[in-house]
């Protein structure tokens, strides 16, 4: 039959019925896809799921475990693939069965990129393709005429360009993506600017045509990589333009980066990352905020990711038809993800355990979804942020800030200068520049500042409790050691005297992880590394609103000046009222009535010493910071501008005042038990106040006590007396009683703060259980947070009604209210515990009870 005939035995006007596919009918490409996946399944391939032209070789390592042999994509009727001797064999039988035009290793060209395999890795870039663009002709004289409208050719002209590098950003250039983004957004009325643009982003990629992504060989273990997705927002950063030409409205962009890396970036933020998929994007919806603008690409970026976590996991484990949602929680639970911010209110938010509050719904619910994958444990499909204090200790998904400088999305989401872009010819060269020039590693954030770490009173090395084996004077100092020092503030950080021996940190093993918290900075009582300068606590005159709220990134002016900028400023507990306004001052020190002035004052013209030490037994004792101060400057010293480093002075919730007067009795030497450790920031306070009493933290998790190897706080002077103890044990139920009976703490304590969990059931508990057989007669049990505010209106009322009932001698009745309990009491109720509590006293947000002198 020759070429436009019909077969022999066919008449004119006769149907035929094909029983294969023919080229060139519409179904001819899906019967091709049919025919090659059957081949290949019978070959012993296995498709991925989520990815429906990517098929897998599994094989077993020398463990037993699933491995991958093979790789094939399939793009049409172009094949590429990769793996060993045995796939090798497979695409061999493929071959065979049929006809492929051309076959070439190493160095060949798919779907329009140049892939280059050498041992050193593999390049891929798009040279041809970027040659093959055009600029768009222009009239010398229209160059003059910036806002013109576009004419009909130069609109077909700018769109055959766009189409074009949208292609080639999308492949292999991440470094075009907002480029090729904004002139997106312009096809809706451009002008000549828009041509402008359009062409020098032609010129650019022209001139860095050989460049593109570099994939470093054994870089990267497969099995333990982790997924790294980084993405970052601007808000408001451009407009809209209507049919007409005019400006609309501002919108944000997103920029999002989704990479593989090894383990060890999670928590270092530092190495090779292997970039899978990239975008910029118009964020499709009004954002009112930073942080909402940032939580929306967020949510983008937590999707890809979940997608690619997906992929992995089916390289390896093939979906069960009818368990799909049991699968995919076996991916989450097999590889890890993290998502990397620049924006630390939207940190704040998705990690607070209280939870936060934001006044737009929808963003709330965006807030929501995202705490849920962020608070999902082991085993379970979503995580439930309302029924466990905090994140897991090693979730699946984790979120980490780092800093504006060192975000490698910043530049998908708006223009970068020509310096930026010259080094982003290379992607890889790109992140080399963001993660290693100049080595910006991230050394300092609201806990460890430069002129903390490094300031030159320090001596050669800066100031040892900074450092661990990431954080080196080396790396965060050396740079700019030759750097003016900056003025020093009112309060200063004393260097330690050189002829002071350092403190070997010791620790006491026990079950319950009980350890000694020592600082290497000084020894003794004689030596407190945080010192008054000229007996002054008022904060510099040169700091607007509350100088607690500002640090790197935070300001008076980015958050209470600029109404736009403020959304990504308050997360609890920072709020306008809060930060914008000053803060109350200090509260002095008491002083016993009758004291006679000669005796409170030291020396003429210096500041008269506490009444709690007027007559000072020894040079030593007049050093303390006990007979100096009072309680709330004591504990202004050691409290940061971060969530949980100390809320307790009168920049804050305002309790040390209340404390200093239902403490003032007590000797120096009295001891603490507090509830709730956090960074510490309130032991270092009792520390320096009872210098001579035993300090005690217990808390359910130490995660953010200890940081770079050692407590927080050890870089800012704190506990340098040797008198404070950490152990981990949960104090609401039995269990924390017997942590401190193991540890040898049976003596009792002057004090207990309850500054753990503020739920009533729990604070009510700790009460009944620590009370009776653990505070000292005369001691005070102090609970903090009992607010009567929303959202704790039930729990702080639950507490003061059985506090109230408690001292108003409810516990004579037959029946007693115990928590959410009732149990049955004889009226021997002399004999009762209860009998112990001499008064309460209910104060602004805490409750004070205190226990008989003759108590037994």
């Amino acid at each position: 039959m020759g070429k436009g005939q019909a077969p022999y035995d066919m008449e004119e006007g006769d149907l035929i019925v094909v029983s294969t596919t023919v080229y060139g009918t519409k179904d001819a490409p899906r019967g091709w896809f049919k025919n090659l996946d059957n081949t290949l399944l019978t070959e012993g391939l296995r498709r991925v799921p989520l990815e429906t032209g990517l098929y897998v070789l599994n094989e077993y390592d020398e463990q037993g475990d699933p491995c991958v042999g093979g790789l094939l994509m399939i793009h049409v009727d172009d094949l590429l693939w990769a793996g060993g001797t045995k796939m090798d064999s497979i695409m061999e039988r493929v071959k065979a069965k049929y006809s492929f035009g051309s076959l070439d290793t190493n160095v060949f060209r798919y779907c329009g990129r140049m892939i280059e395999q050498t041992q050193a890795g593999v390049k891929v870039t798009c040279p041809e393709l970027i040659t093959r663009v055009r600029p768009i002709q222009l009239e010398p004289r229209r160059r003059g005429q910036r806002e013109s409208p576009a004419t009909e050719s130069e609109k077909s002209q700018l769109r055959s360009v766009i189409g074009s590098l949208s292609w080639l950003a999308r492949v292999c250039r991440p470094d075009l993506s907002y480029g090729v983004a904004k002139l997106q957004v312009s096809m809706t009325k451009p002008c000549v600017q828009d041509l402008l643009d359009a062409n020098a982003l032609v010129k650019y990629a022209g001139r860095t045509k050989d460049e593109g992504i570099f994939y470093e060989a054994g870089a990267l273990d497969f099995k333990s990589a982790v997924i790294i997705a980084i993405q970052d927002a601007s808000y408001a950063a451009d407009f809209d333009r209507s049919t007409s030409g005019d400006k609309m409205g501002y919108r944000s962009q997103s920029g999002r980066l989704l990479c593989l890396a090894d383990k060890s970036y999670a928590t270092t933020l530092d190495g090779t990352l292997y970039p899978v998929e990239w975008h910029s994007t118009v964020i499709r919806r009004v954002c009112k905020s930073t942080l909402q603008a940032e939580a929306l690409s967020l949510q983008l970026g937590a999707n890809e990711a979940e997608h690619l976590r997906g992929v992995l996991h089916g390289l390896l484990v093939p979906m069960a038809k009818n368990n799909a949602t049991q699968w995919m929680v076996e991916a989450q639970d097999g590889r890890r993800v993290v998502w990397v911010t620049d924006c630390y209110s939207l940190l704040s938010h998705l990690t607070n355990p209280t939870g936060t509050s934001v006044a737009d719904k929808r963003l709330a619910i965006d807030l929501c979804s995202l705490r849920q994958e962020l608070w999902r444990a082991e085993g379970e499909e979503v995580g439930d942020p309302l029924s466990r204090d905090r994140p897991p200790e090693s979730p699946s998904t984790q979120l980490v800030w780092t800093t504006t400088d060192r975000m490698v999305a910043d530049s998908l989401t708006k223009k970068i200068d020509d310096v930026q872009q010259s080094a982003m010819k290379d992607w890889n060269q790109y992140m080399a520049t963001s993660f290693h020039a100049n080595d910006h590693h991230v050394c300092w954030d609201r806990r460890f500042t430069w002129q903390l770490c490094c300031h030159p009173n320090f001596g050669p090395g800066g100031n040892e409790n900074c450092w661990d084996d990431e954080n080196t004077w080396a790396r965060c100092c050396k740079q700019k050691e030759t750097k003016a020092v900056a003025t020093q503030a009112t309060l200063a950080v004393a260097p330690p005297p050189a002829q002071e021996k350092a403190l070997s940190p010791e620790s006491e093993p026990s079950t319950y992880g009980l350890a000694r918290v020592t600082s290497t900075v000084g020894s003794g009582a004689s030596a407190p590394r945080i010192t008054a300068v000229s007996g002054s606590f008022a904060q510099a005159p040169s700091q607007k609103g509350n100088p607690k709220c500002w640090s790197e990134g935070f300001s008076f002016e980015l958050c209470c000046a600029d109404e736009k900028s403020a959304g990504q400023c308050w997360t609890w507990p920072f709020s306008q009222g809060f930060c914008c306004l000053e803060p109350l001052p200090p509260r002095s020190p008491l002083q016993a009535g009758g004291l006679k002035e000669g005796v409170a004052s030291a020396t003429a013209g210096n500041r008269p010493r506490t009444s709690r030490c007027p007559h000072a037994a020894s040079a030593e004792d007049a050093g303390l910071l006990a007979c100096k101060l009072s309680l709330d400057e004591i504990g202004a010293l050691f409290e940061l501008p971060a969530i949980g480093s100390g809320d307790k002075a009168s920049g804050w919730h305002d309790y040390l005042g209340n404390y200093e007067r239902l403490l003032f009795h007590l000797p120096l030497s009295a001891s603490v038990l507090e509830f709730g450790v956090r960074m510490g920031s309130s032991l270092a306070m009792w520390s320096e106040y009872f210098p001579y009493g035993t300090i005690v933290g217990m808390d359910k998790n130490l995660a953010t006590f200890n940081t770079r190897g050692k407590p927080v706080l050890t870089a800012h002077g704190a506990f340098t007396r040797g008198n404070v103890y950490v152990m981990q044990a949960n104090a609401s139920d039995e269990s924390g009683l017997a942590a401190l009976s193991e540890v040898g703490f049976t003596d009792g304590f002057d004090v207990i703060v309850d500054d753990a969990n503020h739920w009533a059931k729990d604070q009510i508990a700790r009460f009944e259980l620590y009370f009776p057989s653990v505070l000292r007669p005369g001691g005070v049990y102090l609970i903090e947070d009992v607010h009567i505010q929303a959202p704790f209106t039930a729990d702080g009322n639950q507490v003061r009604s059985y506090l109230a009932d408690l001292s108003a001698g409810a516990y004579l009745s037959p029946e007693i209210l115990l928590g959410s309990h009732h149990i049955r009491a004889s009226r021997k109720s002399s004999q009762d515990w209860r009998h112990k509590v001499e008064w309460v006293t209910f104060l602004r947000d805490m409750v004070a009870i205190g226990k008989s002198e003759d108590a037994s």
